[in-house]
């Protein structure tokens, strides 16, 4: 008796996965998230890599802006330590062109900072600063003449 009601509810079960409404609703959540990962890809860059010198001085971050060339009014993105168990790197939430560049030394990350409130020996991090390295090839500019 019981095989068959377990029967019934499995059948029920594949009746209405297959209903149009809800295959139409898994689509939708499905394509949500797909949009939402694309927006921004994740780099993670070790600490020491980022900091430097100042590695042993800076505090943890929570999550904080990421300019490119200078600070301006929109972000291009975030920073922030969630890795969880790889506690010493930081997560860079960035668009896809820009990830790539940062991987590959296109960019130097430049960061301000303040004087830790709490101990004035330690460093709070403001924001990152995306800049091209100091050794990277700057086209001229070009003097347009108008007739």
């Amino acid at each position: 008796m019981k095989f068959h009601s377990i029967i019934r509810f499995i059948f029920a079960m594949i009746v209405e996965m297959n209903s149009s409404s809800f295959l139409e609703s898994k689509r939708q959540n499905s394509n949500k998230v797909l949009n939402s990962a694309m927006d921004k890809n994740l780099l993670n860059l070790k600490r020491r890599h980022v900091l430097g010198n100042l590695y042993a001085k800076c505090e943890n971050i929570g999550s904080i802006p990421v300019y490119l060339d200078a600070v301006s009014e929109e972000p291009i993105g975030s920073a922030d330590e969630s890795l969880g168990r790889y506690v010493d790197a930081f997560s860079f939430h960035l668009p896809e062109t820009t990830c790539k560049k940062l991987s590959s030394n296109g960019y130097v990350v430049a960061f301000e900072y303040d004087v830790s409130a709490e101990n004035p020996k330690k460093l709070t991090i403001k924001h990152f600063i995306l800049m091209p390295p100091p050794t990277a090839i700057v086209a001229p500019k070009r003097k347009v003449s108008v007739e």
